[in-house]
């Protein structure tokens, strides 16, 4: 029994990736990431931003689920299309929705907020539907 919650749970563990010099933290299906949006972030609306990537394959379809004890969280930025995943909704703190990845490999997102002068608490993760729920 042991041997196979070992594995189990090292695929529902978040491990932090340095490179070149910046930190994303890599995401894996099912792991729920809590964190804080602490760090001062790229983009010009100003606002702040905590790095993640996902691995995933052209055409999977996923659920992603975002919480916040704030209305301050935008939502989650995919930093390759330059778009959102997700915008959070400012009178819900949780939300889900779906989303079909384009193309398989990394790839890299933020959690986005509104003020660069609050630090904001959130929780999300992504989870794969079950098969007979996908149209």
């Amino acid at each position: 029994m042991q041997k196979l919650l070992v594995p189990v749970l090292a695929g529902l563990l978040v491990i932090v990736f340095a490179a070149c010099g910046a930190s994303s933290t890599e995401v894996f299906f099912g792991a729920v990431v809590e964190g804080v949006a602490d760090e001062s972030n790229e983009i010009e609306e100003g606002g702040k931003s905590e790095n993640f990537r996902i691995n995933v394959r052209e055409g999977l379809q996923l659920y992603v689920h975002l919480s916040s004890t704030d209305s301050n969280v935008l939502g989650l930025w995919d930093a390759d299309k330059q778009e959102y995943l997700m915008e959070a909704n400012q009178d819900a703190l949780t939300r889900t929705t779906r989303h079909t990845y384009d193309s398989t490999g990394f790839h890299n997102f933020y959690v986005r907020t509104v003020d660069s002068k609050i630090d904001s608490s959130f929780t999300f993760k992504f989870t794969i539907p079950p098969v007979s729920s996908i149209p």
